[in-house]
């Protein structure tokens, strides 16, 4: 019975253990939810760059938090503003356009002058956010 089906040749070598089934089973299930978890994170930015292209997103809690940041301050500062929100032009030219931060009826009053702005804008450099820098 030698060369038969099924039967190991004695030059085969020793034979490996195969893996437990379980552990290719929960190697399958970590990988399609790591992949599943991706495309949702991928899918939710994409949303929000679009919504952003669209027009403005407005934050009234981003209006508060800057209020909040500069009233603090002891020089007597005091910081108002109506609307503040969140807005992105794009791809153009094929780089990425800045992130702007839109801000509307701002009133600034301390030391005994007012300042009064209709609107104001602030872009900050995308590449420079991705490296924890206000820029």
């Amino acid at each position: 019975m030698s060369g038969g089906q099924g039967q190991a040749s004695p030059d085969a070598g020793p034979r490996r253990r195969p893996l437990p089934h379980w552990g290719w089973r929960w190697t399958r299930r970590c990988a399609a939810g790591a992949i599943g978890l991706l495309f949702v994170l991928l899918a939710g930015l994409g949303l929000l760059a679009w919504r952003l292209g669209e027009r403005p997103l407005e934050l009234p809690q981003l209006a508060r938090r800057i209020e909040a940041a500069v009233n603090d301050r002891p020089d007597g500062l005091r910081l108002s503003i109506g609307r503040a929100a969140i807005a992105w032009e794009g791809f153009r030219g094929g780089t990425a356009a800045p992130l702007d931060i839109r801000l509307s009826a701002v009133r600034l009053q301390g030391g005994g002058a007012e300042m009064v702005l209709p609107e104001a804008s602030v872009a900050l450099s995308f590449r420079a956010l991705l490296h924890g820098v206000l820029a």
